[in-house]
């Protein structure tokens, strides 16, 4: 006897009422088939229908369910004993498909595998993919789904490098973000962020950050960038036409130039603004005619900056002092507390002038580390941000996590 459970889900945030019934399932997996379950993954997937939710049970002493996972459905992935993680030791492979929807929460996938997707998509409708509390080969393995037409979240996660052509990164520890050209038929109306990661790599090859997308414009805001090797930091090689483009309140951390690059190698892709904001670095460069970039209000504990072809540059500040740490969040001491962009739209959360650096602004690293792991959270709210006295209406839209 398989357990199959119907279920009615009902949603309540402050920003809206969501009230809705489905005819989906859950379908639980447990070591050996215990109390009825499915005794695979597999199994459990084959017997699942579109919108099913398959919750897994952590094995006893955490060995991993041994066997490599194809997910060709739209599905939800959870475990059965919240704050536990449940292991994999296989690939776990996502088929490609328009309009198919799956969602992995608390995954731990062990061995030298990855998560990975079969294919571009195609048809007249794109695909998303929801990665959430989950590690991969113990923060080394890689997630890769730069696949045309394909919107990836992943958020909370640990893993060595992330590939995608559009969606959200969010409060991720791993070495590289690479964002990738999105050629599909249907594109996304939204733009791509990186927000609140601590990137930490020591490979003399790898950027840390590296953009190539004319199809979106880009946030890259509040993160932990950092690198041994002395490349650059933020490498940005394409950016899409008639668009503006934001590097605000990051910690650039290094052992020589801490360097953004607005590189012209990705060519084609016409006028295009990149506002450098409220960050902590130490050069940028820019070798791209079509990029219009402005620095302002960024911070050096060097003597100097080193800016080149910079079109706009004004309230830079060298020789700052402040305290910080890679597992830490800068403490409330040094020149860079309210010393950011004094404009009410970078606004720190508890209404004060903007701090530079990854505390500052709305997407403050306070709101994701240390991780909410395993708990109910909004990990992205875009509203206007403008400190408003008064009556007035607008548009907001928000993603979080429920389990």
């Amino acid at each position: 006897m398989e357990i199959k459970l119907s279920k009615t889900i009902k949603i309540t945030t402050l920003f809206f009422l969501m009230v809705f019934t489905s005819n989906a399932a859950d379908l639980v997996v447990r070591d050996g088939g215990a109390g009825g379950a499915y005794a695979t993954i597999t199994s459990a997937i084959a017997a699942a229908s579109d919108g099913d939710r398959i919750i897994i049970r952590p094995k006893s002493s955490n060995l991993p369910y041994i066997e490599s996972v194809s997910v060709n459905k739209s599905l939800t992935f959870v475990t059965e004993i919240h704050g536990v993680r449940y292991a994999v030791l296989g690939n776990f492979n996502i088929e490609a498909a328009a309009g198919r929807i799956v969602t992995v929460h608390d995954l731990e996938l062990e061995g030298t595998n990855n998560v990975t997707m079969s294919s571009d998509v195609t048809g007249n409708d794109r695909m998303q993919i929801n990665i959430l509390n989950s590690r991969v080969n113990n923060g080394f393995g890689d997630i890769n789904f730069q696949k045309n037409s394909v919107t990836v979240n992943v958020v909370g996660c640990s893993f060595r490098s992330l590939r995608m052509v559009h969606g959200k990164a969010i409060a991720n520890d791993c070495e590289k973000i690479i964002v990738g050209p999105d050629n599909g038929t249907v594109l996304a109306n939204d733009d791509i962020y990186i927000i609140a990661n601590k990137i930490f790599t020591s490979d003399l090859n790898v950027d840390p950050v590296e953009i190539f997308q004319p199809q979106y414009a880009f946030h890259v805001l509040n993160n932990y960038i950092k690198s041994l090797s002395g490349s650059n930091y933020v490498l940005i090689t394409s950016a899409k036409e008639n668009t503006t483009n934001f590097i605000n309140n990051n910690y650039v951390e290094g052992t020589t130039s801490q360097r953004i690059r607005i590189d012209g190698s990705g060519t084609g892709t016409g006028t295009h603004n990149i506002v450098i904001n409220n960050n902590i670095l130490s050069a940028i460069d820019v070798n791209n005619s079509d990029a219009f970039v402005v620095a302002t209000y960024n911070v050096t504990t060097n003597t100097a900056f080193s800016f080149s072809s910079v079109d706009i540059q004004s309230n830079n500040t060298t020789n700052v002092n402040f305290t910080t740490s890679p597992t830490a969040d800068i403490l409330a001491v040094g020149d860079n507390i309210n010393a950011g962009d004094p404009n009410s739209i970078y606004t720190d959360i508890d209404l004060t002038r903007n701090d530079i650096g990854r505390a500052g602004g709305s997407f403050s690293w306070n709101n994701y580390w240390p991780l909410q792991d395993q708990q109910p959270y909004v990990f992205f709210l875009n509203t206007p941000r403008i400190i408003f006295n008064g009556i007035t209406t607008f548009d907001a839209n928000g993603s979080g996590t429920t389990n």
